[in-house]
């Protein structure tokens, strides 16, 4: 595949998780009084998108040490935010230097481009490493969510899509 292609393939992806990241509850909502019920699962897509934000800002990092001419690529808004959100998922993990390279990146790109004071406001107001308060309440927000039969699902989809009686057939047939 020539890197014209994979330039664009690169440019629609971090676009689409961009997209996607900006749709979810994210950590700062949850932080900040954004988003008032922060329950259990309420952060599990975001966690997911940060795991391909994750892959992805290292296949773009991988294209770019390649073809350094293919720079331009690093230097948006989009990549902006995939760093944010690679150094909050390295840091809720204990992955702190990985964290603080993410962060060190995304401050370093900043300057180069016009981000307005919101929108920087909202890519630094989380502090890296994180705070243990802020981490708890992150993982709270993280943890699987395994729904009871009978109990009414508020826009939170289980983990595992078996009934509890399916669960409890198969986990007896295994011993």
């Amino acid at each position: 595949m020539n890197n014209d292609r994979r330039h664009c393939i690169f440019e629609h992806a971090s676009r689409m998780v961009n997209k996607a990241l900006n749709s979810c509850v994210t950590p700062n909502h949850v932080l900040h009084g954004d988003y008032k019920d922060t329950k259990r699962g309420s952060l599990s897509k975001w966690s997911k998108l940060a795991a391909n934000a994750n892959t992805l800002k290292g296949h773009i990092l991988r294209f770019v040490k390649e073809d350094q001419s293919r720079q331009n690529i690093c230097f948006n808004n989009q990549m902006l935010k995939i760093l944010q959100t690679t150094a909050l998922y390295h840091s809720i993990n204990q992955r702190q230097a990985f964290a603080l390279a993410d962060q060190e990146q995304m401050v370093k790109i900043i300057p180069t481009l016009s981000v307005d004071i919101k929108y920087y406001h909202e890519l630094t107001c989380i502090k890296i490493p994180l705070l243990l308060k802020d981490r708890e309440v992150i993982v709270d927000c993280l943890a699987s969510v395994i729904h009871d039969d009978a109990e009414e699902i508020n826009e939170i989809p289980p983990v595992i899509p078996y009934t509890s009686e399916k669960i409890k057939r198969d986990g007896k047939r295994s011993f």
